[in-house]
This record gives C-alpha cells, sequence and structure tokens, in this order.
C-alpha cells in the first residue's frame, strides 16, 4: 500500500495510460515478491521497487509500439479520506499537472509521496543533481502560476 500510488504514477508518466499502470504496478509487486530473495539492502526496497517497475513499463513500450492516450491528471489524484480536496490544493494539484512530465514526476514522488531526493534518482534513473534541478525548475514554475492565480 506505501508504494502504490506513487508506483502508478511513475508508471503512468513512461505509458501515458492509467489503466495500463494499474496492470504495470501489479506486475511490478509481483516480480518483486518473486525476486525477494535477490534484494540484498531491505532498507533499498523503495528504489528497488521503482526500478523494477520502470524497467516493466519500458518493457511494455518496447512490446507495444503504439501507446494509447491517457490522462493522468483525470484518472489520479491525491485525495483527503473524504474524497475531496481544498480549493487550494485543487490549484495546486491541476497547476503540478501543467508541469512537463519530468518535472511533475519528481513533484508527485518528492512531494506528495514524500521520496528523498536521492531515492528519485534511483527510481527514475537520473543522477541526483538532475532531480535537484527538475525540483527547481519546478518550483519556479508552480511558483510564477500560483502567484498569477492570486492577482
Amino acid at each position: 500500500m506505501r508504494y502504490e500510488r506513487s508506483l502508478r504514477a511513475v508508471i503512468a508518466q513512461i505509458v501515458s495510460d492509467l489503466h495500463v499502470a494499474e496492470d504495470l504496478a501489479q506486475d511490478a509487486f509481483v516480480k518483486a515478491f518473486q525476486n525477494l530473495n535477490r534484494l540484498q539492502n531491505p532498507s533499498q526496497f523503495g528504489p528497488w521497487l521503482y526500478k523494477i517497475a520502470r524497467n516493466e513499463a519500458l518493457m511494455w513500450i518496447r512490446r507495444k509500439p503504439k501507446i494509447t492516450e491517457g490522462s493522468i491528471s483525470k484518472d489520479m489524484s491525491l485525495q483527503q479520506s473524504d474524497g475531496r480536496l481544498s480549493e487550494a490544493s485543487e490549484q495546486l494539484l491541476k497547476a503540478v499537472m501543467t508541469l512537463p512530465s519530468q518535472e511533475q514526476r519528481v513533484v508527485l514522488l518528492r512531494y506528495f509521496e514524500g521520496h528523498p531526493v536521492g531515492d528519485i534518482a534511483r527510481m527514475i534513473g537520473r543522477p541526483t543533481g538532475t532531480v535537484t534541478k527538475q525540483l527547481s525548475r519546478a518550483h519556479a514554475r508552480l511558483r510564477r502560476q500560483m502567484e498569477a492565480l492570486r492577482l
């Protein structure tokens, strides 16, 4: 349960289809369970799981060159227990969903799922400096968007 939503988000960013992302996330969990004995450092379970999921998504893309269109912003939302978001949260989430896909992915993983930058770098297969720069750019874009809404 801890990794389910962010795992789907990472996969959905790669395959651009929430339903496929759900299937691939399930496949990643099964593959991780089957290969749990290969995990050398249990504290690295999260990054290891995300690497498996990323590989599953990339293999799916290779097997199926035609990617169906989907929208993560329509189907995936970060809801409170009652299923509603405050107006400010809705505005922020809408702003996040307008970010370029790489920035959107790191923002979701960092701020909505709470992963450290180093883990995110391993999950998406990028250097830590790249993730930091993407977060910095995303902050600037989000700040401008939120300030424009207040005017």
